[in-house]
């Protein structure tokens, strides 16, 4: 059976001023902390078999994402991977259920990859340095590892980097993503489906040949977004809708809390942090440590040529590439079971 289902993707040294909560490991974890740094409160639960010595640390898409609704509500991409190994997921500042005085001058790049290094402080004091961490980024997250790897001088610290569906360049995945999206809306009204909403795109796709201001690529990617709906029937829809009572599980029995993430949210608009990325493309060369890249065949969000972009500029000695043919921007809810294959082949080499 098929879905319509929109994804929730986009789309210190020493510890700066990061401190942890107290608490007690187990070998087998289900470990709720926060992490705090320069007045943002961070979410993190880590969850599986730490045990294995391997950890996943799990950079969520957005920016404004949230990690924890992997674990409530894609469990093929999630359990598999708890089974075998430690999962982090960790809400980012103004991202989530995170809480805190942020202020939205602090949402830059450089802020985010500061946190980054702070979790992983944490994570290495209290799970232990001899632990192989991984990065798993998706969406904004894959951006998020990049620049985190290039710019953090850690990189020696991370065994592998997993990007799923990351760009490297915010104008590029926009003007690719236009490019796309005119074609198949003249392919899709040639075939008489979804006329009016492919026209709707064509149209504009026809007024905007080149993408030059943050405003047009927000407006793109609102497109970009709906096309992946458009196109379900192309799509192995692998992760059903969450039930009602789901959602309301979540919304009320777990970590997570909506009217954080609505503020949230709110917090991230108001920033500089979309211009910003927007004008910061990333020299993707200065990555040296084995990667993984997978994207989805029928993504307008990141496209395939942005991602082969990127992978041909890593410096990295083992590195691969995979683009799945029935996966669009929501590869986690599409292609799971193939997604966590490639995952394990690359942790497990």
């Amino acid at each position: 059976m098929k879905y319509k289902y929109q994804f929730l993707l986009l789309f210190i040294p020493v510890f700066l001023s990061c401190e942890k909560t107290d608490f007690e490991l187990s070998t087998n974890s289900d470990d709720f902390f926060f992490i705090e740094n320069e007045g943002a409160q961070m979410p993190v639960w880590v969850q599986g078999n730490t045990n294995s010595k391997k950890m996943v640390i799990l950079l969520h898409g957005g920016p404004g994402g949230s990690s924890f609704i992997f674990d409530a509500f894609f469990e093929a991409f999630t359990r598999p991977l708890e089974d075998r190994y430690g999962v982090v997921y960790w809400e980012q500042r103004s991202s989530g259920t995170s809480q805190g005085s942020v202020d939205p001058e602090s949402l830059t790049p450089e802020q985010f990859e500061a946190d980054l290094s702070g979790l992983l402080e944490v994570l290495q004091s209290q799970y232990g340095m001899d632990v192989a961490y991984y990065l798993a980024g998706i969406s904004w997250g894959g951006y998020l590892g990049n620049s985190w790897l290039i710019n953090s001088g850690k990189q020696d610290q991370i065994k592998g980097w997993i990007n799923i569906v990351g760009p490297h360049d915010f104008k590029a995945i926009a003007n690719v993503g236009r490019d796309k999206l005119a074609f198949y809306a003249n392919q899709q009204i040639g075939y008489g489906k979804e006329v009016e909403a492919w026209q709707e795109i064509q149209e504009w796709c026809a007024s905007h040949p080149t993408i030059s201001n943050t405003a047009d690529f927000l407006k793109e990617n609102q497109y970009a977004n709906q096309a992946d709906i458009l196109m379900f029937d192309s799509l192995d829809m692998e992760t059903p809708p969450p039930s009602l009572a789901a959602q309301l599980k979540f919304a009320f029995d777990s970590p997570f809390n909506s009217n954080a993430w609505l503020v949230n949210l709110k917090g991230i608009q108001d920033s500089n942090l979309i211009e910003t990325l927007f004008e910061r493309p990333l020299d993707c060369s200065k990555i040296t440590i084995p990667t993984l890249m997978v994207g989805g065949y029928f993504d307008f969000v990141v496209p395939a040529p942005v991602l082969q972009d990127q992978f041909e500029q890593l410096s990295a000695t083992e590195k691969s590439i995979h683009i799945l043919p029935r996966s669009g921007h929501g590869l986690v809810g599409h292609e799971a079971t193939k997604l966590v294959s490639l995952m394990i082949d690359f942790i497990d080499f």
